[in-house]
């Protein structure tokens, strides 16, 4: 069930893979709905912000996510009924993507990624070091670095960093660059991190 994850080469434990990577350490820019959440002059905003997914009821796959100045800004919860889907809401109720969890999950994003299965959104890159992952037409690569799994741009001379994975104890922390937001992929974000921390099968 944890097969493929790259959070196992960072040390996050993978109980049915506990081997995987242990070879190898290692659109346009168009202002996305939730960005009118935030602080609305950009040169408030601080070079990162955080998203921390807490309150679990009992896990991730039922929790809430909270941002800056401590605001709600999502909230994750999962039907059991077959097949187990899990929805992402904004205050409001307002569902910004799903997950079903069939033997091969389906994901969607609404706006940004069309209903396709998870693994052909995030697929492992040719040598299994890391997940991809196209936004508006734009590519990244999420990647362990340590104890923690750091989202970068492909695709240039210079790999850029937009966000990065921290786990806690009860909690997960979203960092993102302003440009993330800026560039439209917070909620594209929070799907894969949801998707790479549910303990499920990706693929």
């Amino acid at each position: 069930m944890h097969t493929n994850n790259p959070y196992a080469q960072a040390g996050w434990h993978n109980p049915a893979n506990p081997l995987a990577y242990s070879q190898r350490h290692s659109t346009s820019a168009t202002t996305p709905p939730t960005f009118g959440a935030l602080p609305a002059a950009s040169n408030a905003l601080p070079t990162i912000l955080e998203f921390k997914f807490t309150s679990y009821n009992p896990d991730i796959m039922n929790c809430l996510v909270y941002g800056p100045r401590n605001a709600q800004y999502f909230t994750i919860s999962t039907d059991d009924t077959f097949p187990d889907t899990t929805t992402i809401s904004k205050q409001g109720s307002q569902v910004v993507a799903v997950i079903e969890w069939h033997r091969h999950p389906i994901v969607e994003v609404k706006g940004q990624i069309p209903k396709q299965r998870a693994a052909q959104w995030m697929p492992l890159s040719e040598n299994q070091s890391s997940r991809e992952m196209n936004v508006n037409g734009k590519q990244f690569a999420w990647v362990p670095q340590g104890s923690s799994l750091q989202l970068f741009g492909t695709g240039t001379t210079s790999a850029q960093q937009y966000a990065k994975l921290i786990r806690g104890a009860q909690s997960l922390t979203l960092q993102l660059s302003t440009e993330a937001i800026q560039t439209g992929i917070l909620e594209a974000s929070v799907v894969a991190a949801l998707l790479l921390q549910s303990g499920r099968h990706i693929d």
